[in-house]
């Protein structure tokens, strides 16, 4: 059998002192970061579609609302009566405007408030395995506690 340059090379890392390195623990935690960004990508397409959903909800409602106004201000008898009513649908369409913005703005939030604990959660995670995996003397004492 001939000798393995490489197996060689690690040895002599080993002779030094430095750990062996697990790939099977490093495949570990990369499946848990692929996890937790498919993860988190299903929550920014949950949050997208909410948020799609919302907008599609506010036009229909601002449409239905100019429909109704055109014909009240059409079937008006006096230009007083018809100013009065645009007058009280400027002031409602900016009022609605303002609550379905801070509803658009609130699902938004939660969606990236969802995506960060998911990701922070796993970064933490992955930073205490490759701390473990760097210094194993460590982690056998945490085992063993």
């Amino acid at each position: 059998m001939a000798n393995n340059p490489f197996a060689d090379a690690f040895k002599s890392w080993s002779d030094l002192g430095v750990p062996a390195f697990d790939y099977k623990d490093a495949l570990a935690s990369s499946r848990k970061n692929i996890e937790a960004a498919i993860a988190a990508s299903q929550v920014i397409a949950e949050g997208a579609q909410a948020i799609a959903r919302k907008q599609a909800e506010i036009a229909r409602n601002a449409t239905q609302e100019a429909i109704d106004l055109w014909k009240e201000v059409s079937a008006s008898k006096s230009i007083e009566s018809s100013a009065a009513k645009q007058a009280e649908f400027a002031k409602s369409s900016i009022e609605q405007s303002l609550n379905s913005s801070r509803e658009l703005f609130d699902i938004a939030s939660k969606a990236s408030s969802e995506v960060y604990e998911l990701l922070s959660k796993q970064a933490q995670q992955a930073a205490n395995e490759w701390s473990q995996q760097a210094n194993p003397s460590s982690a056998n004492k945490k085992k063993a506690a």
